[in-house]
This record gives structure tokens, sequence and C-alpha cells, in this order.
């Protein structure tokens, strides 16, 4: 797969994402991931994907994988903090907020989260 079809395959996974129609996008970026398995913005969305459709767990390997690939990427590092307060292991999630704040003292959103992962504990 070329970095164009690749690029193109990317874009209409995002045109379903933002449809909310997650199986297709899914599908995709499956198929992108088994050509590119380096692919970290295949990897970040099907695990966006996967945590709109409440499969954490998937959601959680796919974020690891895209900061395995890109270890500055902040989102997934968001997103990786997020799926923890929600499965109910606040420190595990104010852990990973304070890691992004280290690599971004401007993602603010993460401070936020910081706060009500203490009040979840």
């Amino acid at each position: 797969m070329s970095e164009d079809i690749i690029q193109e395959n990317l874009n209409k996974a995002n045109e379903y994402i933002q449809q909310k129609d997650y199986s297709s996008a899914i599908e995709i970026l499956q198929k992108i991931i088994k050509k590119d398995s380096f692919n970290c913005e295949a990897y970040k969305n099907l695990g966006l994907c996967s945590l709109n459709i409440e499969d954490y767990d998937t959601a959680f390997k796919m974020f690891e994988k895209a900061v395995e690939i890109k270890p500055d990427d902040a989102l997934s590092m968001f997103y990786i903090g997020s799926i923890y307060h929600l499965i109910g292991n606040p420190e595990k999630a104010i852990e990973k907020f304070l890691s992004l704040i280290e690599l971004r003292p401007d993602y603010y959103d993460a401070y936020k989260n910081i706060a009500v992962s203490y009040m979840q504990t």
C-alpha cells in the first residue's frame, strides 16, 4: 500500500469516525495496520473507535502501541490516562497525566483530569 493510498484510507476512516460509523472505520484501520505496522495515526484512530464503542481493553492497547511508535504522542497518552480513569484506576490515571504534563506542560486537559482523578480516590 503506497503512502498516498494509506493517507486516502486514513481520511476515509476519519470520515467514518465523524459519522460515528466505527465498524467501517475499524475495518479500514485494521487494513492499514496490516500493511504498515508502524502507522501511529492508524493505531490512534483505532484506539479512538474502540474507546467510543467502550472496548477499553482494545482502546488501551491501541493507544499504547501509538505511544510505543511515537513516544511524544500526547493525545494517545491523554487517552491512556482517561481509560485508567474510566475503569476505576485513578492512581494510574494520575501517573499517566503527570507523565503527559512532563512532556507537554501546556496540555491543560491533563491538569483538569488529574483533579477529577484525585476526586475519585
